[in-house]
């Protein structure tokens, strides 16, 4: 009786182990080939942001914005113990994206100045992808050497098998509940994966300071003064660097579309559940507001609108842009605590 009990406490045992042993290294196996494949996304988006640059080919633009897009589905089960590598990324392709927002200047001067940029982000990068490797390496390494000795384990218990019935009835019903879990801890994980935004409050008056830092020298070279009124201190819940891209890219978009010498005001004003945004031509008239929406094949002009609107709709607010004679009047709403979409 009692080498029957010893054999099966050690077939759940070795069993146990063998099984965990090979799903971390799969596992570890499978993040390995998903961070080379990052890495691969990284130079590619890379390529495409300089195709654009130099050929003004809107194809690119559109290619660049699905890159990133993917990259930022790709990153989160990659990077939520790696905050280094989150960063890092964060920094490598919101100069990427920021890139595609620039007014059209000669194109050998708008290369150069995004080669630039990107020698500042492109060697950390590369770092924090090579030690991320590397440690996975060394665990995987690790999990193998486990494996073997489980694998060992295993051997011992096709011996002690031999002893009894028992111990195969006890061996299939440990795999059946060890395969039961793993099939419940997969489900689980299949139900809650989702992607979301960085997230903190952030100051009003600092987000739309850095947003017309970024446009000063455009709006300076067509004579446009730009202004901010805003007689309250306001804070939104938001991703800080996503919201002055959205900013910089509607700013951008009113001092193209504003006359030499005009004045574009920047404003914001409480909402009953948060901020709302404006940016209009001082001599605009702005009209009732109505949501944005673009259509189906939309001008290759209108990819920031549409890249700004999906931003803004995955924290919960609501972007318009309203044309009037006078000019154009964009806005914008963000919540002032995190809101979840329904």
């Amino acid at each position: 009786m009692l080498v029957i009990v010893l054999s099966t406490v050690t077939a759940f045992v070795a069993l146990r182990s063998m099984i965990a042993r090979t799903e971390q290294t799969t596992t570890i196996s499978q993040r390995i080939a998903a961070l080379d494949d990052l890495r691969a996304d990284a130079r590619e988006i890379v390529r495409s942001a300089r195709r654009f640059l130099l050929s003004g080919d809107y194809g690119e633009q559109q290619r660049v914005v699905a890159i990133e897009a993917e990259m930022r589905q790709k990153r989160v089960p990659l990077v939520a113990h790696d905050k280094h590598l989150d960063d890092t990324l964060d920094g490598y392709t919101g100069l990427v994206l920021a890139s595609l927002t620039r007014s059209r200047a000669e194109p050998a001067a708008m290369l150069a100045q995004f080669e630039d940029d990107l020698m500042r982000v492109r060697g950390p990068l590369s770092t924090a992808f090579d030690d991320a490797i590397t440690r996975e390496r060394a665990k995987h390494d690790a999990s193998r050497s486990s494996q073997r000795l489980a694998r060992g384990a295993q051997w011992a218990l096709i011996v002690a098998a031999a002893l009894g019935v028992l111990l195969t009835i006890g061996s299939m019903l440990a795999v059946n509940v060890l395969l039961g879990r793993k099939a419940d801890r997969t489900g689980l994980s299949e139900a809650t994966a989702d992607v979301s935004l960085r997230r903190d409050p952030c100051d009003v008056a600092a987000l739309v300071d850095r947003a017309i830092r970024s446009q000063r020298e455009a709006a300076k070279a067509r004579g446009i003064q730009l202004r901010f009124e805003s007689h309250l201190a306001l804070t939104v819940s938001a991703d800080r660097e996503r919201i002055r891209l959205v900013l910089a890219s509607l700013l951008g978009h009113a001092i193209t579309a504003a006359p030499d010498g005009a004045e574009i005001v920047m404003s914001a004003a409480p909402t009953d559940d948060g901020v709302r945004f404006m940016i209009a031509d001082a001599g605009a008239t702005v009209p009732t507001p109505s949501v944005f929406e673009p259509a189906v094949a939309a001008p290759p002009d209108d990819l920031r609108l549409q890249l700004s609107q999906r931003v803004i709709e995955a924290h919960g607010g609501r972007l318009g842009i309203e044309t009037a004679t006078a000019g154009s009047t964009y806005w914008f709403t963000l919540p002032t605590e995190p809101r979840m979409l329904t």
